[in-house]
C-alpha cells in the first residue's frame, strides 16, 4: 500500500491529505483499519490461516519503503542539526542489538 502512494504521489503529485499527514502515517492508520475490520468481520482467527504475519515481510518487504519515504521527506538541515543527537542514540543501539 504504501509502494502504491508514494508512487502515485511520485507520478501525479503530492495529495491534499498528504500534505497534512505523512505517508507512514496514513499507511499505518490504514493497515489498523483494515486489521480492526478483518476483526470485527470475524476474518482474523488464526486457526483459518489468513492472517499470519512473517518476521522476514516486515523486515525486507514492509519496513524499507517505510524508511526510504521518511528519509525522502525529511529537511537535510534538521537533519544535520541534530546529527549528534542522533549518533548518541544510534550508535549504543547498534552495539546492543548485536
Amino acid at each position: 500500500l504504501m509502494i502504491l502512494i508514494t508512487f502515485w504521489e511520485l507520478l501525479v503529485g503530492p495529495t491534499p491529505l498528504g500534505q497534512v499527514v505523512p505517508t507512514a502515517a496514513f499507511s499505518l492508520f490504514l493497515g489498523m483499519l483494515f486489521g480492526y475490520m478483518m476483526r470485527v468481520l470475524d476474518l482474523a482467527e488464526p486457526e483459518r490461516g489468513f492472517m499470519k504475519f512473517s518476521d522476514r515481510l516486515f523486515l525486507f518487504v514492509l519496513l524499507p519503503p517505510i524508511i526510504y519515504e521518511s528519509a525522502f521527506m525529511m529537511d537535510r538541515k534538521l537533519f544535520f542539526h541534530n546529527a549528534g543527537t542522533i549518533m548518541l542514540i544510534v550508535i549504543p543501539g547498534v552495539v546492543l542489538s548485536t
